[in-house]
């Protein structure tokens, strides 16, 4: 499977170079092959560049134009900035045909265990919005 790699970080380019790494190697054990990776460094003292994530974007739209199979990120958290977000953009992500994998969480979409967390939250997250 094709994947892309996200990483994001607000406290420099070594914490962007361990997630990158630890990527990698869990890519490496799951014969997944890395494609591209995106990255979006951030200066933490500026609060406008942390809402940019031009790369973030660039990757999104790579995923759902079907340029990757899936997206590997060494946290969940970087794929949205809360809850909200995240399930959308699994959702997004999921009708595109292109799965998730998060290294720290052991996350993987293509679980069926996983897929019904992912469905699970979405319906908690839908109840708690009507």
């Amino acid at each position: 499977m094709k994947v892309c790699i996200y990483a994001c970080a607000s406290f420099g380019q070594q914490e962007l170079e361990q997630q990158v790494l630890g990527c990698k190697k869990f890519c490496e054990g799951r014969g997944l092959d890395v494609s591209y990776v995106y990255l979006d460094a951030q200066n933490a003292e500026k609060a406008e560049e942390l809402q940019k994530r031009e790369n973030f974007s660039r990757m999104k739209n790579a995923l759902l134009l079907g340029r990757h199979e899936g997206v590997v990120v060494f946290r969940l958290e970087r794929l949205g900035r809360n809850l909200k977000e995240l399930v959308d953009f699994m959702h997004d992500a999921g009708k595109a045909g292109a799965s998730v994998f998060s290294v720290g969480e052991q996350f993987d979409t293509t679980s069926p265990m996983d897929a019904a967390a992912k469905g699970a939250i979405t319906v908690v997250l839908k109840n708690g919005q009507e």
